[in-house]
């Protein structure tokens, strides 16, 4: 047994977890979990050898290995079950791909010597973990974050059966120390996981484009909304101003008659009247203000209360996608709460700030008394949560939900950039 190999491997599986999962835990604690688990792997490799020798111990150190690689994972990813599972599978596919090329190679160059078999691995894996580090990595980790949760189960369970095949066909040649190689079998086999894997990727392209796609709807429908009120307002404004030469005429009859009571009462309605015609701003920011102005009104439609808030500069360093994917999201999931909770009274608050380099979104709606929350999480049908956890992953936010005597509330903090 090649002590550099078998350390050095379990060290590179360690770096590997810390590059594909997004951890629940500070960058600190994961790094310590990681070494923790390398450190236990080690020691069942090598207490392992000290009883076992031959297959018996190749088989059961694989086993120790899939077993506690699955724990450390699950344990750190912040992420579902599905994407979670999706990403281990692949993993152990690739390495399953890198240890049996290196026995391939040190049949071919270096008469089958387990040292080199060792190195040769530890190359390979190596160059694959920084090339997906330095290449890859950030680009995977926005289409990580574009699409659902839901859509990641078929992928998993393809994944799933690539995997059995993959590490059986393995492992049978490690066992003979890749003396029996059977290329014939080997080839074939990743040729199919290989176009498997490009109909994942493919698949995965147009579910993120679908995801994309339905942002960017939900962005084009507010700002369609948003126009016809502009235009709404725009059409008053004409006619305030098309009848300003009858109003002064009337004001001009009032004074002449001296009718103070009646001339006051006069331009009072008259003022009310313009503030009508008026549009209504609730940030600087036109991307908020625009989400605002259209669920304020179509709050007002369902006869629900509305007080909106936006202290914020006029860019708050979110994109807009995202900006209308969490705030509409919020607003859209607080008016189904309002109408679902059948109250008399209904209403929705918003207040959004900004500080130290943060967005701040606080969104309470009357809801039913009977909220639930498995998981941390509402209790809601729909993929508005999913949509707006993706966005705010986007920034290292956080998200939390809160449920007390009939008022639901969400609050959401995003790093601006």
């Amino acid at each position: 047994m090649n002590i550099a190999g078998v350390v050095g491997n379990y060290i590179f599986h360690a770096a590997a977890v810390l590059l594909l999962c997004r951890s629940r835990y500070n960058g600190r604690k994961t790094q310590a979990i990681c070494v923790a688990l390398a450190a236990v792997q080690i020691g069942i490799a090598f207490g392992a050898r000290y009883f076992l020798s031959g297959p018996i111990w190749i088989y059961l150190v694989f086993l120790s290995t899939f077993a506690v690689l699955l724990v450390e994972i699950f344990w750190i990813s912040a992420e579902g079950f599905a994407k979670t599972l999706f990403l281990c599978m692949t993993y152990v596919q690739a390495f399953m791909v890198v240890t049996y090329l290196s026995g391939i190679l040190s049949n071919w160059m270096f008469n089958a010597s387990q040292d080199a078999t060792a190195y040769v691995r530890l190359l390979l894996h190596g160059t694959i973990l920084a090339v997906y580090g330095m290449k890859f990595r950030k680009r995977f980790e926005v289409i990580r974050w574009e699409i659902a949760e839901e859509g990641w189960w078929p992928l998993c369970i393809l994944s799933i059966l690539y995997t059995g095949y993959m590490c059986y066909v393995t492992m049978t040649a490690q066992a003979s120390y890749f003396r029996s190689v059977n290329l014939m079998i080997f080839l074939p086999l990743l040729a199919v996981v290989l176009i498997g894997y490009w109909v994942i990727f493919r698949t995965i392209h147009y579910m993120r484009k679908m995801a994309m796609n339905r942002q960017i709807e939900q962005r084009q429908k507010i700002l369609s909304e948003k126009l016809i009120l502009m235009e709404k307002a725009e059409a008053d404004a004409r006619r305030v101003r098309h009848d300003l030469r009858h109003h002064l005429r009337n004001v001009v009859e009032y004074a002449k008659a001296g009718n103070t009571e009646a001339l006051l009462r006069y331009l009072g309605e008259y003022e009310e009247e313009v503030e009508r015609t008026q549009t209504q701003h609730f940030s600087a920011n036109s991307t908020l203000d625009h989400i605002l102005s259209v669920y304020d009104l179509e709050a007002q439609k369902a006869g629900i209360q509305t007080d909106f808030r936006a202290l914020v500069e006029e860019d708050v360093g979110i994109g807009d996608v995202d900006l209308v994917a969490v705030l509409a999201n919020l607003l859209e999931n607080a008016m189904h709460g309002c109408l679902k909770s059948e109250k008399e009274e209904m209403k929705i608050r918003v207040r959004i700030r900004m500080a130290a380099e943060k967005l701040f979104i606080m969104v309470g709606n009357s809801c039913a008394e009977d909220l639930s929350f498995p998981g941390g999480l509402p209790d809601i049908k729909g993929i508005w949560i999913s949509s707006v956890l993706q966005s705010v992953g986007k920034y290292n936010g956080d998200t939390d939900f809160a449920c007390s005597e009939g008022w639901f509330t969400v609050r959401v903090i995003m790093k601006c950039k």
